[in-house]
């Protein structure tokens, strides 16, 4: 039991190690919710070769020591044969420092492939920020190889100790910015999907022409483009159609209807809803004269049959009104007294 539980321990810290690892890994907190285990696992590989690159670099910089006074004394021909293995120990250590970080830009740019930008600000600051990255990468992996090709004699004689140096420290930190880069972009992704998903939820609430044309001016090219412009065209069918509806109605005799609410928008599907969701017709009519959406239920023939309809509401905002020939008229005036 005891062997178990020292195993289950054991097994804990080195999963805790390893995240904490992870997580050290440029970008990686912006990414880590796009990656796959496998990829987790792929990510893992670069870690040793950053371990590798850190002590190889320290082997460089003690070499380095020992021969500092000739490059004070400006002996540089007697300090470039003597720190040939420093600069040897540079090219290993800025090779593996490359290879690690191209990881971490192959996995991150398989996210990368088909990204999707909704707003052309985004798009225009994403494409910004990998042309960078690409650009980034190709100088670090450039510098490495061409100082790979040195021998022992054009180490001593052509690569300068200083600028074979700065050159390579120069790669490691473009393949970094590259990869933040490759990070930034995909975290843009993240925030934006957030952002079309909540102006989405708004456009739905609303569920107007304005509403759904207000989420298309910013995600033109949203995830829920195709269905807003679908519903935009349906409301202006039912204007269209409300409208004829309207026409013919100025040639009905005396109706009554049911006003449960005049209000200064148009209101939400769910709010709607919670006037009155039964079977009979609901229509709204924006009434030009004092600026207000008013919604009505029902074409009832007999003013008490509106009456008793209106009384099963339980909405003391409720009235009855009455139309002739599709035109609104007064109460008194349809029923030719006051009313009861």
């Amino acid at each position: 039991m005891k062997k178990l539980t020292l195993l289950a321990l054991l097994i804990a810290v080195f999963s805790l190690n390893s995240r904490a690892q992870l997580e050290s890994l440029p970008g990686y907190m912006k990414v880590e919710s796009y990656l796959s285990e496998s990829d987790k696992d792929s990510l893992s590989l670069a870690i040793p070769l950053f371990d590798k690159a850190s002590k190889l670099k320290a082997q460089a910089q003690a070499e380095e020591t020992k021969y500092q006074k000739l490059f004070n004394k400006k002996n540089k021909k007697k300090a470039e044969k003597k720190t040939v293995d420093a600069k040897k120990f540079y090219i290993q250590s800025a090779d593996a420092y490359v290879r690690g970080y191209n990881i971490i830009f192959e996995i991150y740019g398989k996210y990368l492939k088909n990204a999707e930008f909704y707003s052309d600000t985004e798009k225009s600051e994403a494409n910004k920020l990998l042309g960078e990255a690409e650009t980034y990468q190709t100088r670090a992996n450039n510098s490495v190889i061409e100082f790979k090709k040195s021998d022992d004699k054009s180490l001593k004689k052509e690569v300068r100790y200083l600028d074979m140096k700065n050159e390579l420290n120069n790669a490691s930190d473009f393949m970094k910015n590259a990869v933040e880069n490759q990070a930034k972009v995909l975290d843009m992704m993240k925030g934006m999907k957030s952002r079309e998903q909540e102006a989405w939820i708004k456009a739905d609430a609303a569920n107007s022409i304005e509403g759904y044309m207000d989420y298309l001016k910013v995600f033109d090219n949203g995830l829920n483009a195709d269905e807003a412009r679908t519903r935009i065209a349906a409301i202006r069918r039912k204007n269209d159609e409300d409208k004829k509806l309207w026409e013919q109605r100025k040639n009905e005799t005396l109706v009554f209807r049911v006003q449960i609410a005049a209000m200064s928008k148009p209101l939400t599907k769910a709010a709607l809803k919670r006037l009155y969701s039964g079977p009979l017709k609901t229509e709204m009519i924006m009434d030009k004269t004092d600026k207000l959406y008013k919604y009505t239920v029902g074409d009832f023939k007999d003013y008490n049959e509106a009456k008793a309809f209106r009384a099963k509401l339980n909405n003391p905002q409720a009235f009855v009104i009455a139309f002739r020939e599709g035109k609104r008229i007064d109460i008194k005036e349809a029923l030719g007294k006051d009313p009861d």
